[in-house]
């Protein structure tokens, strides 16, 4: 009976050594997801960083109609000029 409780507690701690090689600790998994959670927000203030860099440079609409205004009253001008 003894050797038959033996062999069951060896292959139970066979089992959890090698159930605890797929576990991590609770500290552990803390800092894996503190440094998740840093990266993504570096990542969204590069991209705020961007998008923010992209609507300043932007052109307003205004100034793109009134180079497209100019190019045709140029344009109607030398035709008028030139056909005489």
């Amino acid at each position: 009976m003894m050797r038959r409780i033996e062999g069951t507690l060896g292959k139970l701690e066979a089992r959890l050594d090698h159930m605890s090689a797929d576990f991590v600790s609770r500290n552990e998994w803390n800092l894996r997801a503190q440094a998740h959670d840093r990266e993504v927000r570096d990542l969204k203030a590069s991209v705020a960083k961007v998008a923010s860099d992209v609507e300043s440079r932007r052109a307003p609409w205004w100034s793109v109609a009134a180079v497209l205004t100019g190019a045709g009253s140029l344009l109607i001008t030398l035709i008028v000029v030139i056909t005489g």
